[in-house]
């Protein structure tokens, strides 16, 4: 299909632009990676801490997006959705091959506001490092979706039940039992180091 057919820019709805691209149309595809590439950079840097990694990630998973156009079925998920999901996942990958540090400093703080969402999420936001997001890798995986997205991506309840294909109150759920067990695991990597520091079994 010729790129010049039909005339599209970048108000165009994303589902007519998913369309031309599973047509070969170029045109449509630069437009949606330009409607997406910041919003998916910020989320891998947010991650992973590293602006390179996450450059190297987007990149990756919007030559997916491509590699795939003939998979996509209309109205099977909305494109952001879909493309959150991929990001993230790879996002995910990439700090499960990390080797975890050792800095446990505050970690326990980074839970402590749970009544205070606000508070809760500028101190998720301050304790950003390998310790943490390792200790999400053990979560169940919507759970760590929802927190991530929420404390490290800061978006709404709405918008996280748009990305996860799931209701707002399905979202509220899984981010109070997501903090419920990431609690857990620090009560018992705190207890732990607590035990080997003092030789107590």
């Amino acid at each position: 299909m010729p790129d010049t057919m039909p005339e599209i820019d970048d108000q165009t709805d994303d589902e007519v632009l998913l369309t031309l691209i599973k047509e070969d149309n170029q045109t449509a595809y630069r437009i949606l990676v330009d409607r997406y590439l910041g919003k998916l950079w910020r989320l891998g840097v947010n991650v992973l801490g590293n602006e390179s990694e996450a450059e190297e990630v987007v990149q990756e998973s919007l030559l997916t997006v491509w590699k795939n156009r003939k998979n996509w079925e209309d109205g099977s998920a909305k494109f952001s959705t879909w493309v959150y999901r991929i990001t993230l996942n790879r996002c995910i990958d990439l700090k499960r091959r990390r080797r975890p540090t050792t800095d446990t400093q505050n970690i326990e703080q980074v839970i402590a506001c749970e009544a205070n969402p606000a508070a809760d999420s500028s101190m998720i936001r301050n304790e950003q490092n390998e310790k943490l997001l390792g200790m999400m890798d053990s979560l169940p995986e919507n759970q760590k979706n929802a927190l991530i997205l929420f404390y490290y991506e800061e978006l709404s309840i709405k918008e996280i039940s748009d990305r996860l294909s799931t209701t707002e109150q399905g979202v509220r759920s899984l981010l109070k039992r997501g903090r419920k067990n990431l609690r857990e695991l620090i009560n018992e990597d705190t207890t732990q180091e607590y035990r080997q520091a003092f030789g107590r079994s």
